[in-house]
């Protein structure tokens, strides 16, 4: 009975932590349907464990989709690789509609709807670039502020496609829409154009185009308007930083690092549920009980997700999220 106190504990406090990183709103709902889940799929998996037969067969697939996993990571890691840099990460449909709802003044759900609708059809970098022609403009209807963005989305993806770099495959058309959020038309046109044909404008032509504008390029009065800021490092090493890079504290305590984003009330829940496997865990073991490497473990998984998280969180202060999660405005709950 109390084995499955603990796993109940562990599941909960994992689910908080990475609930609270999930840069999305609604983190509270979010929290209860994982732990739910979570809940439910080791009742299941401890019931199919129970009959013997079956359970070689479902450790033996488990280990099999692991394998499978670990893979895809691999492989997308070195996809990711060659198909950056960009100066920043396409946005989701939570980070796309709190944009929106800044242009358009609509309420924060439709504007989330309006955005997941739309990049079943876009890339979020295009989307974000046809939204940002219409900020500041006559506020209007959901369905009229949709069928606007839809439009102003696909001249922004013709847009991109029109570059020197637009017509050399989808990588180099998401960088394009990316640099055209950013700065001016013309300097972006200006830095592709005088760049030599490389095979296949590949990645280091993107490296070289993203140095070249962050040193010369025109930013885009919209995208000031948006919160959005040119990158100012070099990007050699992946894609342009859109936030303030990781500090020593971070990597000791990463809910310093959501507080330096502007988002205490995550950062405070994170730190609950971070320090409280971190402690158990070690009484755990202090006592001589192996659950406390669970729970140790469950921490290490908490804390890595959470240092990825924070370039996220970043992403969202540049864009005003942070306000709204402090009380100007649209204030999330935890």
């Amino acid at each position: 009975m109390f084995l499955a106190i603990e796993l109940l504990a562990v599941l909960l406090l994992m689910a908080i932590g990475q609930g609270v990183l999930e840069v999305s709103p609604h983190a509270a709902r979010r929290v209860l349907v994982t732990w739910v889940a979570w809940v439910l799929a080791f009742a299941v998996g401890a019931a199919i464990l129970s009959v013997r037969r079956v359970a070689t067969d479902a450790v033996a697939i488990g280990l099999a989709l692991l394998a499978g996993y670990i893979l895809w990571w691999i492989v997308a890691g070195i996809v990711r690789h060659f198909r950056g840099p960009g100066f920043f990460e396409s946005p989701k449909a939570g980070e796309l509609g709190e944009l929106a709802q800044q242009a358009a003044g609509l309420p924060a759900r439709d504007c989330r709807k309006i955005a997941r609708r739309l990049l079943r059809k876009f890339d979020g970098s295009v989307a974000l670039l046809g939204l940002l022609p219409l900020s500041g403009s006559v506020e209007r209807g959901a369905e009229e502020f949709e069928r606007a963005w839809g439009e102003s989305s696909e001249k922004a993806l013709a847009q991109a496609a029109g570059t020197p770099f637009g017509g050399a495959g989808r990588s180099n058309l998401l960088f394009a829409a990316q640099a055209l959020c950013l700065y001016e038309k013309e300097s972006v046109e200006r830095v592709f154009a005088r760049l030599p044909a490389r095979a296949g404008r590949g990645r280091a032509a993107r490296v070289e185009a993203t140095e070249q504008l962050a040193q010369s390029g025109r930013e885009r009065k919209e995208a000031r308007r948006f919160g959005l800021t040119a990158p100012l490092r070099n990007v050699r090493d992946g894609h342009a930083a859109s936030g303030p890079e990781l500090e020593a504290v971070d990597v000791l305590w990463p809910p310093m690092g959501l507080i330096r984003c502007g988002f205490n009330e995550r950062a405070a829940a994170l730190a609950v549920s971070h320090g409280a496997l971190l402690a158990y865990g070690a009484l755990a073991l202090a006592m001589g009980r192996g659950s406390g490497w669970v729970f140790l473990g469950a921490a290490v998984l908490v804390h890595v997700q959470a240092l990825f998280a924070i370039g996220d969180f970043a992403w969202l202060k540049a864009h005003g999220a942070a306000g709204a999660e402090r009380g100007q405005g649209r204030h999330e709950e935890i």
